[in-house]
């Protein structure tokens, strides 16, 4: 994950930590004045919101848990950049002769960090590191022909550029 996506994991687990502390002290009294599910509709409903919260901290605690940061991956050691989290790959479909990029990113990024989070409209579809089209991209260079197994369709793509993400979204980000 990027440092960044650290720092709103952290932020989200406060905020989480403090609705839980809410709610938790609503199922208490609710408790304590209805007397259970049969004596407050809102008490049923209380509990649905805490494990949903307590379900939401597991998440955020499961990538706060001895990050891994792409900013300190180590630097390549090859002469033509790989593709590899944090980095971006411009694509050519060899049928339709249209071009993408796919950026990769960590799990916690894609889910967390609104930069990432939202591929649609814009130049870049991020993948997380885990996802089948990543995996099938990491360790490729620039001129090497991929077959693309996705769900729904299958792409032979040529490799024509490979870079890092920064470079991207700091130039997508000042443009109109």
């Amino acid at each position: 994950m990027f440092r960044e996506t650290l720092m709103l994991l952290q932020k989200e687990h406060a905020s989480l930590m403090k609705e839980l502390e809410r709610v938790s002290g609503q199922v208490g009294r609710s408790y304590e004045t209805g007397g259970g599910w049969h004596d407050n509709p809102d008490w049923l409903n209380l509990l649905r919101q805490q494990k949903s919260r307590m379900q939401n901290l597991a998440t955020v605690r499961q990538f706060l848990h001895d990050p891994k940061f792409i900013e300190d991956l180590p630097p390549e050691s090859g002469v033509l950049p790989t593709v590899r989290p944090g980095m971006c790959a411009k694509t050519l479909d060899i049928d339709t002769q249209e071009m993408d990029v796919y950026g990769i990113v960590g799990a916690a990024d894609l889910v967390f960090n609104p930069r990432y989070r939202e591929s649609k409209g814009r130049e870049i579809c991020f993948a997380s590191v885990d996802s089948p089209l990543a995996q099938q991209l990491l360790g490729k260079t620039m001129g090497e022909m991929v077959t693309l197994m996705l769900p729904r369709k299958v792409l032979s793509v040529m490799i024509l550029s490979v870079f890092p993400i920064v470079d991207h979204t700091e130039e997508t980000e000042d443009e109109p």
